[in-house]
Parts: C-alpha cells; sequence; structure tokens
C-alpha cells in the first residue's frame, strides 16, 4: 500500500494483486481494532481503490503466475509471512484466529494459555480477555526479552492478562480426551552476546491449566513458488538477497516487507515501501532522459571536478545531447567575497571539461548575448531541463 500511494503521487499508477477480498493485510483482517483507527486506514484503502486498479483473491503461485506479471515494468513483491508455526495440532493459531472473527467471537469463559511473547501474542490474549476468558500467556524468555514493544506489554497486563516467563511447552495433558493443562519446562536466561537474552532447559518443569491453547510463536515467508521462478534472487541459506533499495539481482524485481525481512513491526514494512517507491520512480525519471537533450545551467564559477563527475553520470543515461549553459556576465553573485569570472573565461573552462568526456556536449553562449525571457522561450520548446532535485538522485 505504501508503494501503491506514493508512486500514484508521484504520476505513476500501480497495479496491486491481493490474496484476500479486501487490502491492508494483517491490519484490515486481522489486527484488533483497539490497536488502530480503522476508520482512518479505511481512508487510505478507499483512496487506493478509488484511483487504482486492485485485483482481489489473487494469490501468488497459485491463480497468480510469473506469467501474469510479464507486461510489467517493475515488480514489488510484498505480500508478508502469513505461514504460521504451530507445535501442536489441537492448538488454534494466533493470527488465523485474529482473522476469523466468529469463531474468535464464540471462545468465551475459558481458561486459556497463550504460547509466545511478540505482539500477536499481546493481540490475541487482549482479545480473548476482552471476551470473558482467563488468558495466560507463557513465554520462553522474560517480557524484557520479548519481541512485544513496551506499549503493547504494558496494555496486555493492564487488562489483567497473566504471565508465565521462561517456560518452554512440552506436551498437552488430557483427561478423557479433553484437554486439561499443558506441561512446561522452566529456562533459564543467559547472554550469549546477542541482542536479546538466550534461554537454556533446567530440569524443572509445571502444568498450566487450560481448555484452550493458542499458539502466538511466530509466522514465516512462502517463498516456494518464488524459489521455482526466480532461484537467482535467494542465497545459499534460502534467503532473498536485496540492496538498500530492496532490489534483487533481477533490477525489476524488489522485495519488501516481511517477505523481505521476516515478521517485524508495520512501521519497519511501510518504511521499505518508502524506499522501493523512491527507487522505482528514480528508474523512471533516469529512464526518462534517455535520448532527451539535457540542459544544465549554473554560475560555473569555476567549473569543479563536482561539475565534471556530474557531466558524466549525465552521459551515462544516453541523452541525445547535454548543453552547459554557464551564466552571462550580468549575472549577479550572493557572496559578497566573490567576484563573476569573465563570461569567456568560464565558456572555455566548461569547453575544456567537456572535451575531457566522450559524449555529446554543447557549451552554450545564449544567456550572455540574449535576455532572461526570451532564450528560455527558446530552449523550453525543446530541451529537457534537468533540476537539482534530479541531478542530486543521479549522483
Amino acid at each position: 500500500m505504501t508503494v501503491a500511494i506514493r508512486l500514484l503521487q508521484n504520476g505513476i499508477t500501480p497495479v496491486v494483486y491481493e490474496k484476500e477480498t479486501k487490502i491492508g493485510g494483517i491490519l484490515t483482517n486481522a489486527l484488533p481494532t483497539f490497536r488502530y483507527n480503522k476508520d482512518l486506514f479505511n481512508q487510505v484503502i478507499n483512496y487506493l481503490e478509488s484511483h487504482i486498479e486492485i485485483k482481489y483473491n489473487q494469490e501468488f503461485g497459485k491463480n497468480l503466475l510469473i506469467e501474469d506479471l510479464n507486461d510489467y515494468d517493475d515488480i514489488v513483491f510484498a505480500y508478508g509471512c502469513y505461514k504460521e508455526r504451530s507445535s501442536f495440532k489441537e492448538s488454534y493459531k494466533a493470527i488465523s484466529l485474529l482473522k476469523n472473527k466468529e469463531l474468535l467471537n464464540s471462545i468465551t469463559n475459558k481458561k486459556v494459555v497463550v504460547i509466545g511473547g511478540g505482539n500477536v501474542a499481546m493481540d490475541i490474549s487482549r482479545s480473548l480477555i476482552k471476551l470473558g476468558n482467563d488468558v495466560t500467556i507463557a513465554y520462553r524468555r522474560d517480557l524484557a526479552n520479548s519481541p512485544a514493544s513496551q506499549k503493547e506489554i504494558s496494555e496486555t497486563l493492564q487488562d489483567g492478562v497473566k504471565v508465565h516467563e521462561c517456560v518452554s511447552p512440552l506436551e498437552i495433558n488430557y483427561q478423557n480426551e479433553v484437554i486439561t493443562s499443558i506441561k512446561f519446562q522452566k529456562m533459564e536466561l543467559y547472554n550469549d552476546g546477542s541482542t536479546r537474552l538466550m534461554f537454556r532447559p533446567l530440569d524443572e518443569y509445571l502444568d498450566i491449566p487450560c481448555d484452550i491453547i493458542v499458539e502466538a510463536t511466530g509466522s514465516s515467508g512462502d517463498y516456494s513458488y518464488l524459489q521455482r521462478v526466480y532461484p537467482e534472487i535467494f542465497n545459499s541459506k534460502g534467503w532473498i538477497d536485496t540492496n538498500l533499495s530492496f532490489q534483487t539481482s533481477i533490477a525489476h524485481i524488489y522485495v519488501g516487507g516481511d517477505l523481505n525481512t521476516g515478521p517485524m513491526d508495520f512501521c519497519s514494512a511501510a518504511a521499505s515501501g518508502e524506499i522501493i517507491a523512491k527507487s522505482i520512480i528514480n528508474s523512471a525519471r533516469i529512464a526518462s532522459i534517455k535520448g532527451q537533450n539535457i540542459m544544465i545551467g549554473g554560475s560555473f564559477n569555476p567549473p569543479t571536478i563536482a561539475h565534471k563527475e556530474m557531466l558524466k553520470k549525465l552521459n551515462e543515461l544516453s541523452p541525445n545531447k547535454i548543453i552547459v549553459l554557464p551564466n552571462g556576465d550580468t549575472y549577479k553573485v550572493n557572496f559578497n567575497d566573490k567576484k563573476l569570472i569573465s563570461f569567456n573565461h568560464r565558456f572555455n573552462m566548461c569547453k575544456l571539461i567537456t572535451d575531457n568526456i566522450s559524449g555529446n556536449f554543447e557549451i552554450s553562449d545564449i544567456e550572455n548575448n540574449l535576455e532572461w525571457g526570451v532564450y528560455m522561450k527558446k530552449i523550453l520548446k525543446n530541451v529537457l531541463i534537468v533540476i537539482g532535485v534530479i541531478v542530486c538522485i543521479i549522483l
């Protein structure tokens, strides 16, 4: 969604393929409404739906195949990590349960153990306790070393959710084929030099009574089809390799959000979208320069190595011609301690620079010979003016 919005704002109309019946991912389909302003988020969805084509019920690798995307200049894969990890077939999976509102609302007055310590564990625990359940979170580390945000943890505890820290699930206990409790092994935390304390088992155990078990132990992306069609974008460990712009070794393919990084927060996913959009926009701008006439204006007082490198970079974009336009002698220098070198001297220095660069260059004396309005009207008829922002992007 972030990529689509930024592209739209810059004159590029994307097409979005969505697996579900509504765009927005977990925010739309699973995240509890107490976590965010849903009305505001729906305004964003409505904006996109009214401005771009969104093709719903399209799952990559199922009814959306790689050949369906051949006509696009750029492809962004950002379908997240929706494959939930699980240790017990008898358990509910947290994200699936959050998405299934009817099933979620049917769970009331139960003793529930939620396994996990991330934001999803907090979300499902808060949702269940609001439905009148007795909810306990069991996590293999302590909350201080959990991936959940401090705000989420604080609000979860305020809602009355109980917590068992440093425990790892072993097996489910039954009586007459009905779940009665789950057996945990206690863990000891230690510093292994990583960002969070690591855990190791102790010879101590406990049972936590429960009627229902919910696992919120993380998720992963489904890379199976992507690996078949684009094996070259994966490294030897099976991870997708991208540069700082989230661009793969195949230049027109980007992978962003959780699908690239693994499960993280929404801000991180949106940030990757901003970076991807900027890269696509810059590529489109650069492509528009090919075969065009480019004019570079300035005082060139004097021409510097930076000017030379800029001209070399622009020349790599295959323009038809690069016109260097030094300011005339009437140009006002804004520094009291600096004077404008004569036009003829600056003109000749610019020529010396361009003579040493392979390309089609023209040093124009038009500004020294015509009034501003006259020469601008003449040039704007057939010249692409590259402003400072685009030059900075290229450099």
